[in-house]
């Protein structure tokens, strides 16, 4: 009954956040893409099953996780992350650069029955389909080494943010700043992700 109560929520969480979408987006023909996009994530949530029976990594592990330094960068600062209030397992830490160069992480543990709420979140940004450009913005979706989401890059103010699910189960969200594109990605490759499962 539980498992099910909490499909149930996950499943509304995902309907809200795409009919917001689609209204957003309605103007520019997007809905199709909304819809597959729904249909996509609606798969990733039927592992939700698994999830649950994992007990999730503690905030202080998750801290741990995060490496003294990233490429140039060192970390400053590690902190529990927001949700974590709540009872969701995650983490934050920042990097700092001597030219004003900064990389926010924020790490979640989407496991356990707390955990799999924020599962229909990340789902999303996994299965959006993105692709623009300009010559002062770009938006693209990504599958690279477990890492499936998406980015926007501001070229002017050399800004990245990037949302991604790792592994169907760590939701990420990294920010940059004063970093170009091949910096920041060049940073997260750097990231042992791969660690987290074992």
């Amino acid at each position: 009954m539980k498992t099910i109560l909490l499909k149930r929520l996950i499943l509304v969480n995902i309907t809200i956040a795409v009919i917001s979408s689609c209204s957003e987006n309605s103007k520019q023909g997007n809905t199709s893409t909304k819809i597959k996009t729904v249909k996509n994530t609606i798969k990733t949530i039927s592992k939700t099953e698994s999830l649950l029976e994992i007990t999730p990594i503690t905030n202080e592990a998750l801290q741990d996780w995060f490496p003294k330094q990233l490429m140039s960068l060192q970390k400053t600062t590690t902190s529990n992350a927001p949700m974590s209030t709540h009872g969701i397992n995650g983490a934050i830490a920042d990097y700092d650069g001597n030219n004003k160069e900064k990389i926010k992480i924020t790490l979640y543990d989407c496991s356990g029955e707390k955990g799999v709420l924020l599962l229909s979140q990340y789902s999303f940004y996994k299965n959006m389909s993105v692709d623009n450009e300009n010559d002062y913005k770009i938006e693209k979706s990504f599958n690279k080494r477990g890492m499936e989401g998406i980015e926007a890059y501001d070229k002017n103010r050399q800004y990245s943010d990037i949302s991604f699910l790792y592994n169907d189960r760590f939701g990420v969200n990294i920010k940059a700043y004063n970093m170009n594109r091949e910096s920041v990605w060049e940073s997260i490759n750097n990231l042992k992700f791969d660690e987290l499962l074992k």
